[in-house]
């Protein structure tokens, strides 16, 4: 994931904790080879079909996905069009192996949110794979 969604490994990913009730009410992404049936367009289960399926060629991804809205409670949007994150929700920030911020993000990170650890993929020598240090 880090090829499509951090470019090429520029970008940071960031870490949840599964625990969090938040993070923990995430819906799983259904795959599937067609388009799901979407026959009114104001019923909530057939919206959130929608929004919470993906095309079967992704299915490695194994995504999980939440929503906000403009209603008050813990999924609430606000002015900022952010869904506030409750404290511990978010565990660390990983920075990608080819990344230059590494610093920036964890001056930031210390300044704002100092519980969240700072960590950094890399390489492992000889293979496909990434590890991430703290």
């Amino acid at each position: 994931m880090w090829s499509h969604y951090a470019d090429k490994h520029r970008g940071i990913c960031l870490e949840f904790d599964k625990g969090n009730d938040l993070i923990g009410s995430a819906m799983e992404v259904t795959y599937r080879k067609t388009y799901p049936e979407w026959t009114d367009p104001l019923a909530m289960p057939h919206l959130l079909d929608v929004l919470s399926t993906k095309s079967a060629d992704w299915c490695y991804e194994r995504e999980f996905r939440i929503f906000g809205v403009p209603l008050e409670g813990p999924l609430k949007i606000y002015d900022d069009d952010f869904v506030r994150l409750p404290d511990g929700a978010l565990t660390a920030i990983i920075v990608g192996t080819a990344s230059d911020c590494y610093d920036e993000v964890t001056r930031i990170v210390k300044a704002h949110a100092p519980s969240v650890l700072v960590k950094r993929a890399k390489k492992v020598h000889y293979s496909y794979s990434l590890a991430v240090e703290d």
